[in-house]
């Protein structure tokens, strides 16, 4: 059996991280781009192959993965191969424009093994090649030399679902995951079979648990809790704010990241509606999240409706908040998101104090539709930061849930 479908999203792939290999000034959220994907599986589903190609919008790079799964005996596997290519300006010097390349190598292999239909035991291991190379400007740029950072990662998950999809975006009952990885860098020459770790390590434990209450046979209130804490002599720094998926997402670029902590990888954590990405950072954070979904054109009806998009309208009200932190507790005057520095070099360098409420909140409406074939979400946020309202700002997101 062979299917064949495109859609366009910008949902990132294979953990969605990006490298700190060149030490970027902000996150490079992923574009809106063209997927195309083709899926094979034999008639019992045993074995599925699925490949696919994304390209974004705006042309300056490309992703394309293949997948393998073997689903025949008690153990399901999984195998992964991924390759992201991106071109981007890195900064200008008069008429000058420097550019740069990074490619993304990536292979995973995923092992599951389920309890029962509810609860099941992951294990994914995967080696990952990032390779930052500055394209020829000037005699200075021509020089400049490659970049090159590889890893290997290994990730234990419990996971436990037992939700029921009663229609769409509307579920009764909980997702859980919670996780442990650990990353190791490593040094890898296949042209002389060199293999060596590196010193040095990345850990990370997290969770994400979901919950879907049932008011009524047809509304739900969801609630949300994600956090993670990143440990080891390197870290992963999250950035706080915004949705997923987010189709016109803006980062903020006054909040400043931690200076004294080595880092590896650099991720988003929506959501937290009425703000851009890195409202708050850190190699810590928690998230929570609390929805009521209302699917009103079904109280107006006193038939049931046969329009899939009129029986996917909802209408949401909902409230975010979070923190994120690096070092001393959130509420401590010494932790970086509570330090501007001011720079007139030669002779002029400052480190101002500047408090910062830690927890930022989020509230407002939104409205849920299917439009063709794509489940938008429509968001008016207020946020709440350092005890004062924001100026109320719209989410257009795409996809299900939070």
């Amino acid at each position: 059996m062979l299917d064949f479908n495109t859609t366009i999203d910008n949902n990132p792939l294979f953990g969605g991280l990006n490298s700190f290999i060149n030490s970027p000034a902000d996150f490079n959220t992923t574009p809106l781009g063209i997927l195309a994907k083709a899926k094979w599986k034999d008639l019992l589903e045993n074995y599925i192959f699925e490949g696919g190609v994304r390209i974004p919008t705006s042309f300056n790079g490309s992703e394309i993965f293949l997948t393998f799964e073997d689903l025949k005996h008690r153990f399901d596997h999984q195998y992964t191969l991924y390759r992201k290519t991106l071109n981007e300006n890195i900064g200008s010097s008069g008429i000058i424009t420097y550019r740069a390349k990074t490619v993304t190598l990536l292979g995973q292999y995923t092992l599951k093994y389920a309890f029962d239909v509810h609860q099941s035991l992951r294990a994914i291991s995967t080696v990952r090649q990032d390779k930052f190379t500055p394209l020829a400007s000037d005699f200075v740029s021509l020089e400049a030399p490659d970049l090159l950072n590889q890893r290997l990662g290994i990730q234990l998950s419990y996971v436990y679902d037992n939700s029921i999809d009663v229609d769409i975006n509307i579920n009764y009952g909980t997702k859980a995951k919670i996780y442990l990885e650990t990353i190791k860098p490593l040094s890898v020459n296949l042209g002389t079979l060199d293999f060596d770790f590196q010193k040095g390590y990345t850990g990370i434990f997290g969770m994400d648990i979901r919950h879907f209450l049932r008011l009524d046979r047809h509304s739900i209130l969801a609630g949300r809790f994600a956090g993670a804490y990143s440990f080891g002599t390197e870290r992963i720094l999250h950035y706080i704010g915004g949705t997923d998926n987010w189709l016109f997402p803006r980062f903020n670029s006054n909040i400043p990241h931690p200076v004294d902590v080595p880092l590896a990888y650099q991720v988003t954590a929506p959501n937290l509606r009425g703000f851009e990405y890195n409202i708050r950072n850190g190699t810590t954070y928690g998230i929570f999240n609390i929805e009521l979904r209302v699917p009103f054109l079904k109280y107006l009806s006193q038939k049931p409706l046969r329009s899939a998009f009129l029986r996917s309208i909802q209408a949401v009200g909902f409230l975010d908040g979070g923190t994120a932190w690096t070092g001393p507790p959130p509420f401590n005057n010494k932790n970086p998101s509570n330090t501007v520095l001011i720079e007139n070099p030669p002779s002029i360098y400052l480190k101002v104090n500047y408090y910062r409420n830690p927890i930022v909140l989020g509230y407002g409406l939104g409205l849920r539709a299917n439009i063709f074939g794509y489940f938008l979400r429509g968001d008016y946020a207020w946020g709440i930061e350092t005890n004062q309202i924001t100026s109320p700002r719209f989410h257009l997101s795409m996809g299900l849930d939070f």
